[in-house]
């Protein structure tokens, strides 16, 4: 099944080039006023079902397949419908995603699925220049303990001071994980159990050191475990920052996102897209929310840093390989 969107001024306009177009045959799938102006509809048709109307079938022998290679360079919005739903990306949020993405079809579809990308969420940088400490916060298991090592050797790989400093003293291993990294980083790690301690120690290390603050696993739905992160990032100026990994339900993933957003987290970093083959749910997260993407992590290597997500990167994450490395190729920047 393959979706295209098409705009008119009026609904019976839209039905008229959805009909001139894909013919009686078409499915609507949804209608919308358009941001522009207009309606826009947005229809599909099955084309296991369709026979192909280039040339008739001699009598007797078997029909060739009417399903038709995609054409890359002209099939723009049809291309990243098939990869939405792939992605199994919400269909209210991919019917808004395709609305964009139409009004920029002419164009090469990565840069069509990047605008859509840009009008349609908030991206922001991890490291802002504002040296605040940031502390990573979010449910157990999320690695926020890689994610800090991650930033942590990239850093020091470029020459930064960093000081690390960790509040997960009670989860088996977890001072051990990140002791060990930190040392062959040549990085003193500091371990705090309290608001108090960790006030007491931001403010020893010198300013302008990049400080990175590893925070124990909090249950998003459990008011004591809010109560004591609130407390830890009220401790000093800080900025808490969400880690979320990938493949997470949306509906559940955007609850967690609020209860995090609650104590002041508004960027999000995404974890684990490497073991992830859907990123649907954390557009979803990420559009419900307005949280501001920043990093994703997609390597289990500490070696391997973080990388920036903006709306091309992203973009290039949700279609296929071949079709990225096609578009790359005859623009010459592969």
């Amino acid at each position: 099944m393959r979706l295209r969107s098409f705009h008119g001024e009026t609904l019976a306009e839209a039905m008229s080039q959805v009909r001139e177009a894909l013919g009686n045959d078409a499915i609507i799938v949804a209608t919308r006023d358009d941001d522009q102006g207009g309606v826009r509809v947005t229809a599909a048709l099955d084309e296991s079902t369709v026979k192909p109307k280039d040339a008739p079938v001699p009598v007797g022998q078997p029909e060739p397949p009417s399903k038709h290679p995609i054409n890359y360079e002209h099939d723009v919005v049809e291309v990243i419908a098939d990869a939405l739903i792939r992605h199994a990306v919400n269909p209210a949020l991919a019917e808004t995603l395709l609305g964009t993405v139409t009004h920029f079809a002419d164009h090469d579809i990565l840069i069509a699925l990047g605008a859509a990308m840009d009008k349609h969420f908030e991206y922001a940088p991890l490291l802002d220049g504002s040296n605040r400490p940031i502390c990573l916060v979010g449910p157990p298991g999320a690695g926020k303990t890689l994610t800090i090592a991650k930033i942590a050797a990239n850093r020091v790989m470029h020459k930064h001071r960093v000081g690390v400093i960790t509040t997960d003293l009670t989860r088996a291993g977890a001072v051990e994980q990140l002791s060990s990294l930190t040392k062959l980083l040549k990085i003193d790690l500091v371990e705090v159990e309290d608001a108090p301690a960790l006030r007491d120690a931001i403010d020893t290390h010198k300013n302008g050191e990049i400080i990175l603050i590893d925070n124990t696993g909090r249950n998003p739905f459990s008011k004591g475990d809010m109560f004591d992160l609130r407390k830890m990032v009220s401790a000093a100026e800080m900025e808490p920052v969400l880690v979320l990994p990938a493949g997470l339900d949306a509906a559940e993933g955007i609850d967690m996102a609020r209860a995090f957003m609650d104590v002041g987290a508004r960027k999000m970093i995404i974890t684990k897209v490497d073991m992830t083959r859907r990123l649907g749910s954390m557009l979803t997260i990420a559009h419900e929310t307005g949280l501001q993407l920043c990093d994703m992590s997609i390597s289990p290597k500490v070696t391997e840093p973080l990388q920036a997500v903006n709306p091309v990167t992203f973009a290039r994450l949700l279609l296929p390989a071949d079709v990225v490395s096609a578009v790359l190729k005859s623009t010459g920047t592969a």
